[in-house]
């Protein structure tokens, strides 16, 4: 049994894939699929190559699809993917791939009932400002629209959306096993939600647009604040694959969890998947004081400065002098720069960079 995580060129996005069991022959999930290009130029190669080496002709069993939420830079891919698979049943041709089952949040199920999310969402246009405040409205209807199509292709492809978590993707008390993989859904909770949707509610009925979008802490997404996040196990490994999530999220998910207790000892695992990219919006000293791993996953190009220094500083300051392991997607000059100073201090950790034409990282 082996675990490994890969991390794809996703450009300023997310596109993971899980492989676990046997080396030759693994079981895949895959995690979100980038945004435009990604599934064309890295995702659907990938997944090929796996294909072709199981030396057979069928299509790629991929146990699990997740979209940790609907950003564009996450969820563009697994809709291309889809796609791919549906336009193959209507040719009645052979799919590249075989869905086992998808997991994903849409805005009409995270509301509740899809006419109050359409009203929802036709406020945020009537009530937009400033030209940011528009483009962020914009990203939240196409957002709206990207969800709609998930859900409408999972109907097609006789997919049960979010089976066996229910309705929505939320924490779960008892771990999901898939053929030796033990996942445990640690966000987003119910509770989260719940608070999340009572703030946006009062606050549009209130035309407080721009404070309806940063509910929640310094992220502005609504839907980086309902993000997935899970923690994966098999052969003794575990990984801690964060999707967009807030820090106090991820924190609060594993103390539900019982995995980490106030007073009590930091979480280790061998991999954690940084939340958004590196962005100090989801970051803090306490999440890297509290979560500890070998390896650590950014996935980001330098867009809207990810990662930022001040989410770098706060990892190396919390690690000290220890061992561990940055991987990088990309090499982002301004994080390369920062830690060519700090390997002038002798410090221990290393960093590994994605090479230029390899169509992911691997951990």
């Amino acid at each position: 049994m082996t675990l490994t995580l890969e991390a794809l060129d996703a450009k300023h996005g997310d596109s993971l894939l899980l492989l676990w069991g046997k080396g030759t022959d693994p079981n895949v999930l895959l995690i979100d699929g980038g945004p435009s290009g990604v599934y064309v130029g890295s995702l659907s190669k990938r997944l090929k190559q796996l294909r072709d080496d199981r030396g057979d002709h069928h299509p790629l069993p991929l146990e699990l699809v997740v979209v940790t939420h609907l950003d564009d830079d996450h969820v563009n891919g697994i809709l291309e993917l889809l796609d791919d698979v549906a336009q193959a049943k209507q040719d009645r041709k052979p799919a590249p791939w075989n869905l086992q089952r998808l997991w994903g949040n849409t805005f009409d199920d995270i509301i509740g009932n899809p006419a109050t999310a359409a009203s929802l969402a036709a406020s945020l246009h009537a009530q937009v400002g400033t030209p940011g405040e528009a483009t962020l409205a914009n990203a939240v209807m196409a957002s709206v629209g990207q969800g709609r199509t998930l859900r409408g292709q999972a109907k097609t492809l006789g997919l049960n959306l979010n089976a066996p978590l229910g309705t929505l993707a939320l924490a779960q008390p008892a771990p999901v096993v898939l053929d030796g993989l033990t996942l445990h859904v640690l966000c987003p909770s119910k509770v989260r939600l719940d608070q999340l949707l009572k703030e946006w509610d009062a606050k549009l009925k209130a035309n407080h647009w721009a404070q309806a979008a940063a509910v929640g802490g310094t992220d502005r997404s609504p839907y980086n604040l309902s993000s997935i996040v899970l923690l994966a196990e098999a052969d003794g490994r575990t990984m801690l694959l964060a999707g967009d999530a807030l820090c106090d999220d991820i924190l609060g998910g594993l103390t539900d969890a019982g995995l980490l207790k106030d007073g009590g000892a930091p979480f280790h695992v061998d991999v954690f998947k940084l939340p958004h990219h590196g962005s100090k919006a989801d970051a803090s000293p306490l999440l890297f004081q509290r979560v500890v791993a070998s390896h650590y996953v950014i996935s980001a190009d330098g867009t809207n400065g990810n990662p930022d220094p001040e989410t770098l500083q706060m990892l190396t300051d919390a690690r000290k002098d220890d061992d561990f392991t940055i991987h990088m997607t990309y090499p982002v000059e301004h994080a390369m720069k920062f830690f060519e100073a700090q390997k002038a201090g002798k410090r221990r950790f290393k960093v590994v960079v994605r090479e230029a034409d390899a169509l992911s990282i691997v951990i």
